[in-house]
Parts: C-alpha cells; sequence; structure tokens
C-alpha cells in the first residue's frame, strides 16, 4: 500500500459469497472442496537462510529491501516444484490459490461440470474478458484447508491468511506444549492460527471483533471437520472473563501506527497510540486469561523512535513488574512501514520490529533472544536504503501524533 491509499474505501460486493453458502448447498460446496483434496496446494511461509531470498527474481529482492514487504514472498523454488508437477495439479494451483482466470472447459475439467453448474448458480465467480475466476482463495496449511476472500474487488473487512499468520503457525509448532485443554486465538481471521493449535487441543476458541472473520472460522473449522472449535463475536476487552482460561492464548496483535480517522477502515491493523496502545493493554489482560501452566504466544510490533526509544519494550517492563509474567521476546525482523509514512515520520518513528512473545506466568523475569547476525545485517542495509530514499523530515521533533496542521498536510499527501 502506498501513502495515496491511506484513505482508500474498501466496497462491499451486494451478492457476497458467503451470503450463498446457506444448506443444503453449504454441506455440498463443503463435501466438493474436500473431494479435490486442496490441502496439496501448500501456502507455505518464505524459505530464508539468515534474511537472504532462495531464488527468487530481483523484483522481490527490490520489495523487500525498501520495505514495501516486512519478510520475502515465496521463492521461484515453489514455481520450479509446480512445473515439475501434473498438469491437473498446476492447474488447481492457478485456480484456487492465484485466483486465475480459466476458461469455463478448464473448470468444469478441473470440478467437473455439475460442481462447476452449482458454483454458477450461487455466484461463487467473477467474470472477465478471459473468463471466470472464484471470489474464494483456498490453501492447505499443514494438514488443513483453508478457505479465505479473493482479491478482487477488495470487501470491507476482507478476511486473508497472510505471511504473518503462517511464520506465526510455524513459530507455535516449533514450540510444542503437547496436548492441552482449551486454546483462544483472539483475532483468528480466516482462523489458521486457531485451527492449527486446536490440533493439539480439546477446545479452540476464536474471539474478533470483524463478523465476517467469525463466519471464515466456522465455515473453514467445518470444512476440516473440528466441531471441538467454535468462533464468537467479541471483543476480548471487554469479554475477557466470560469465557474463562486456557491453556495456549495467540494473537497477530494490531500495530500499525496511523491517524485515528483511518482506525475504522483498517480496524485490524490499527495499533493505538504509537501503535502499541492496543498491544500494551492485552499484555496486562493476559493474567485473567491464562491457566496457572498456561502460556501465550503473540505476534508483536515494536514502534523505535529516531531516539533510539523502543516503545514496546518499555511496556513490556511495565506489564512484567505489574503482572510477574515471564516474557521471552524473540525478535524476527526490522522492517519500514509504507503506508501512512508521511505520518509516522512527522511522529518521529525511525523503523519497526516484529517480534514474537513467549509468555507464561512466572516471577517477572524478561529474556531477548535476537534475529541472527545474518539478519541484522541484511536489516542494516535495507534501514540505509530506507533512509536514502525517505529523508527523515521529522528526526528531532518531540514525540507523539504530528499536529493539526502537519497531520493536514500527512492527509493531503
Amino acid at each position: 500500500m502506498t501513502p495515496a491509499d491511506d484513505t482508500r474505501e474498501y466496497i462491499v460486493e451486494a451478492d457476497d459469497w458467503l451470503g450463498f453458502l446457506r444448506p443444503p448447498f453449504r454441506g455440498r460446496f463443503l463435501d466438493e472442496l474436500r473431494g479435490l483434496d486442496l490441502s496439496r496446494l501448500q501456502h507455505l511461509p518464505p524459505p530464508k537462510l539468515g534474511g537472504l531470498p532462495l531464488g527468487r527474481e530481483w523484483r522481490v529482492l527490490s520489495r523487500f529491501m525498501s520495505g514495501r514487504c516486512t519478510v520475502f514472498e515465496p521463492s521461484a523454488l515453489s514455481g520450479v516444484y509446480r512445473a515439475l508437477s501434473p498438469r491437473r495439479a498446476q492447474d488447481l494451483f492457478r485456480a484456487f490459490v492465484l485466483g486465475e482466470t480459466l476458461l469455463p472447459q478448464t473448470w468444469a475439467d478441473l470440478i467437473g461440470a455439475t460442481t462447476l453448474r452449482g458454483w454458477e448458480e450461487n455466484h461463487l465467480f467473477r467474470a472477465d474478458s478471459g473468463g471466470q475466476f472464484l471470489r474464494f482463495r483456498v490453501y492447505g496449511i499443514g494438514p488443513l484447508t483453508l478457505i479465505a476472500d479473493g482479491e478482487k474487488p477488495l470487501l470491507l473487512r476482507r478476511v486473508v491468511a497472510g505471511t504473518d499468520s503462517l511464520l506465526h503457525v510455524d513459530f507455535i509448532d516449533a514450540h510444542p506444549q503437547g496436548r492441552l485443554k482449551r486454546c483462544l486465538d483472539v483475532g483468528p481471521g480466516s482462523g489458521v492460527v486457531l485451527l492449527s493449535a486446536a490440533r493439539h487441543c480439546e477446545e479452540g476458541l476464536g474471539l474478533d471483533i470483524n463478523p465476517r472473520a467469525v463466519e471464515v472460522t466456522r465455515l473453514n473449522a467445518e470444512l476440516n471437520q473440528m466441531p471441538h472449535v467454535r468462533a464468537e463475536q467479541a471483543d476480548v476487552f471487554e469479554h475477557a472473563g466470560r469465557f474463562g482460561r486456557f491453556d495456549l492464548v495467540t494473537w497477530n496483535m494490531p500495530f500499525m501506527l496511523m491517524p485515528d480517522r483511518c482506525k475504522h477502515t483498517h480496524f485490524d491493523a490499527y495499533g493505538g497510540h504509537m501503535g502499541v496502545e492496543i498491544q500494551a493493554r492485552f499484555l496486562r489482560l493476559l493474567p485473567t486469561l491464562l491457566t496457572p501452566e498456561g502460556r501465550a504466544i503473540l505476534l508483536a510490533t515494536t514502534t523505535i523512535l529516531e531516539s533510539g526509544e523502543d516503545l514496546l519494550a518499555g511496556e513490556i517492563r511495565t506489564a512484567a513488574a505489574e503482572t510477574r509474567l515471564d516474557f521471552d521476546v524473540h525478535v524476527v525482523q526490522a522492517f519500514w512501514s509504507v503506508a501512512f509514512r508521511n505520518y509516522q515520520i512527522e511522529c518521529g518513528v525511525r523503523n519497526f520490529e516484529s517480534w514474537f512473545l513467549v509468555i507464561r506466568p512466572g516471577s517477572g523475569r524478561i529474556r531477548k533472544i535476537e534475529r541472527p547476525l545474518a539478519t541484522r545485517m541484511v536489516d542494516g542495509v535495507r534501514g540505509w536504503l530506507h533512509g536514502m530514499r525517505n529523508p527523515r523530515r521529522g528526526a528531532g521533533r518531540s514525540v507523539g501524533p504530528p499536529s493539526p496542521t502537519a497531520q493536514q498536510r500527512t492527509e493531503e499527501a
């Protein structure tokens, strides 16, 4: 997203595809998806070697170095694998993961003429000059098959399975906790983290303020035949005590520093004051959510100022002292935001860092695990390039949101 996109309004389809998934078609549709064995279409986090790409074209390296993406997009090696796959597997990937336009006959060959007619009658396709494409995407994530919104057109409160979620799943899998009784995922979106964690839990719960995310999570739980997973529309800050305590709590927490006027169109990313307010509130809420032996695995982002002050680190120190929670801070990567860049520079922001937080009841201990040296070196080069392209107009100014005049200039930009 570029600065010019800051005020972009998301549009709502009058015939939203989710609205057509009603019985008896809903059950038939899910059976048809299961029959296609789409879990083979694996949607993987980008492969990395010390932060360097594995075989991706220079265009992606350029995007990464300029800060337009926080991690590398999937490697070109995945394209090699697809090229070596049977033609049907390639077409399934194009159709369901990439969302490409295919001719009706190709669709009929892939899913069958009867299935094609049913999907057309229930408005699951959009058409263009080259044929038709699906309004949704389907990904294989481990043993799971996940449905998410397509990219065309942009929907109000669109639900996707983003790279951050895939990295979150990988991190949780790398830190197993054994069989658990209850797990909670806040802001599940498509349900990818919730359903992945719930494979090791007797009961899984997702809480989201976005009704669309609740519906998509429920759909994916049904698709993957996981009746022990449910999703509710609720604000965790208002209803925390209503749902009891959990052995595992997860959340890819909202972090974006943006003008308050944008929090309704970008509500899933709005991080509150200086980008850390909501994260700090949730850290203090955790003692009411965790069992005595429970833990939280959160994906967090800190705002680092031109002065070098790390805002979330300060909030963690305060939360550890107040709650006696232990924090393991795993530093993932530094990055530079493109969305709302002018506003962030006016606020005196140097860059951001993404972290995984592993939190347990304890004594208030804090341990920080830095990213590898190679990753830090790459981040340093990226920071230098970002500084060359974007002079720090806000350097040396007071910390905090810009004055109304400065904010007006940002909005005009």
